[in-house]
């Protein structure tokens, strides 16, 4: 939401332009990777949004803008995510590769299993993959 409206509206994309902050990304369907662009970019620019929020009271944002802006735990939150999510995009990036083969994309799989980030995630995937005993 926060991406979204400053890049949609101009005055607040124009100042975000001004204090030298990326544009702000959005995520896609059609692309693996563009969530973790979103949150990397939501990171990178949180600071420049708090300033143009402070400097510029006078414009009426958002109200839910402002909050997540404003509110440290979405910037926690989305640190852990981006942790999550960069081992998922390089196993992905191998996964597509023109040269990968199904060896390859198991071997990026049990690299999954072993990424500490990924760590809380191991139970539930790893129970679904079982063998049952003969």
């Amino acid at each position: 939401m926060v991406q979204k409206y400053f890049r949609k509206h101009y005055k607040p994309q124009a100042w975000l332009s001004e204090k030298g902050g990326k544009k702000p990304a959005l995520a896609g369907n059609i692309r693996w990777k563009s969530e973790i662009e979103m949150v990397e970019s939501f990171l990178t620019n949180r600071c420049y949004y708090q300033q143009i929020i402070q400097e510029h009271e006078k414009d009426s944002f958002d109200s839910l803008v402002v909050a997540k802006v404003t509110d440290y735990s979405h910037c926690t939150n989305g640190k852990d995510l981006v942790d999550q999510l960069r081992p998922i995009a390089s196993a992905l990036d191998r996964c597509q590769s023109n040269g990968s083969s199904p060896a390859d994309v198991c071997d990026a799989w049990l690299g999954l299993l072993s990424e500490p980030p990924l760590y809380p995630l191991r139970k539930s995937s790893t129970s679904d993959f079982k063998m049952p005993s003969c």
